[in-house]
């Protein structure tokens, strides 16, 4: 699909191509800080850099299952989102499925209905697409996780994250499914 302008909340969704990486590494690093630095017993460098460096975004945007948006507000970058195709919520190939893997919004632009907006571009797009099944995972811990029931999501898993450098109260995940 092609980008999106809503133009009652002044919220664009562009699709991100290899001319995109620098803006992208800026807007993901700092929406990530802003919202999950305190959950890292250190740093959130490692994170970082495994998930928002330059040479993460050149790899990602290569394959042709992996799709990221930039999320404007007012015409200002305020957010990233990235989308992997034909994966199922049990990690295995699934022509019918698509995962919102990452969506950050810097928080200046919280309540902005910013990740309203996307996920509703994201559930057309799965429409478009003939996708059945969109799903998600997130911290327990999260007010995020409130947002998706809200809109539709179904918890179907829980399980916990790996990383040494994560605070132990932050390691439970939930997975997340809506039917479209």
């Amino acid at each position: 699909m092609e980008s999106i302008n809503h133009s009652a909340t002044h919220i664009t969704i562009k699709p991100c191509t290899l001319a995109d990486i620098s803006l992208m590494v800026e807007v993901g690093q700092k929406a990530y800080t802003d919202h999950y630095s305190h959950v890292w017993k250190n740093e959130t460098d490692f994170y970082i850099k495994r998930s928002f460096s330059e040479a993460v975004f050149t790899k990602e945007l290569e394959k042709e299952s992996v799709a990221y948006y930039l999320l404007y507000y007012h015409q200002i970058p305020a957010g990233i989102c990235k989308v992997n195709f034909n994966k199922g919520p049990d990690g295995t190939p699934d022509a019918n499925a698509m995962e919102l893997e990452k969506i950050y919004i810097q928080k200046k632009y919280a309540g902005k209905q910013i990740g309203q907006q996307t996920l509703h571009y994201l559930i057309k797009l799965a429409g478009s697409r003939q996708i059945t099944t969109f799903w998600l995972s997130v911290m327990t811990t999260s007010r995020a996780l409130d947002f998706y029931k809200k809109q539709g999501f179904t918890p179907v898993n829980y399980w916990y994250l790996d990383f040494a450098e994560l605070k132990d109260e932050y390691r439970k995940m939930v997975t997340m499914v809506l039917e479209v």
